[in-house]
C-alpha cells in the first residue's frame, strides 16, 4: 500500500509539473506577487531542511535583508528545487551551502554543494526540460528532468537570473538574483 501511495504521489507531482510548464508555454502562468523580506523564505527553508535532513552538513548564512516583490510560494518552490538537486546529488556527510547577500540591484542566493558536479558539455542545457546530466541517469537518483526548468520560468518570470558553475568531482554552485525593492 505503502509503495502505491509513492507512486501515485510521484506521479501527482508529475502532473503538476507539467501544467505548470504548460502555463508557461502558453503564457497563463500568473505570479501572486507580494512585497516581502526575502530572509523570511531563507529562514524557513533552512529551518525545514534541518529537520528533514541529519545526512549532510549545512552552513546557512543570510548576511543582508532586502525586500522583494515575487511570488513567495513560487520563489520559494525555486529555491527548494536547487537545494533538494544538491541534497540529490550530495554524498551523505558532503556539504551544502546556502548564501543570500546583497549584489547591486539584486539579492543573491547561492547553494553550493560538494556533490558530483557537471560536466562543462552539460552545463548549457541543464535548464532545458526533461534533459539529465549523464552523471544523473541512473534509477538510484530519479527524477524527470523538469525541476531545474521549472525554477528558470520562476526566476526569471520575475525579471532575476538563474546561474551555474560546476566541474565533475567539484560540487555545483547555483545562483538565482531576484531585483529587490
Amino acid at each position: 500500500i505503502s509503495a502505491i501511495k509513492n507512486e501515485t504521489d510521484n506521479m501527482q507531482d508529475l502532473i503538476e509539473k507539467l501544467l505548470f510548464i504548460a502555463r508557461s508555454d502558453k503564457q497563463t502562468l500568473v505570479f501572486t506577487k507580494e512585497d516581502f523580506n526575502i530572509s523570511e523564505i531563507l529562514f524557513e527553508i533552512e529551518k525545514e531542511t534541518i529537520m528533514i535532513d541529519n545526512k549532510h552538513e549545512f552552513e546557512f548564512r543570510f548576511l543582508h535583508d532586502a525586500h522583494v516583490y515575487a511570488d513567495k510560494n513560487r520563489v520559494k518552490q525555486a529555491i527548494r528545487i536547487l537545494l533538494e538537486n544538491a541534497i540529490k546529488f550530495t554524498p551523505e556527510d558532503g556539504k551544502i551551502s546556502v548564501y543570500g547577500f546583497l549584489a547591486e540591484e539584486y539579492y543573491a542566493i547561492k547553494i553550493k554543494d560538494s556533490g558530483i558536479g557537471i560536466n562543462k558539455k552539460d552545463l548549457s542545457k541543464i535548464f532545458d526540460r526533461l534533459y539529465r546530466a549523464e552523471e544523473s541517469r541512473n534509477r538510484q537518483i530519479g527524477g524527470h528532468g523538469l525541476g531545474l526548468s521549472i525554477a528558470k520560468i520562476i526566476i526569471l518570470g520575475h525579471k532575476g537570473k538563474i546561474k551555474v558553475k560546476s566541474n565533475i568531482g567539484e560540487g555545483a554552485e547555483f545562483t538565482i538574483l531576484l531585483p529587490h525593492i
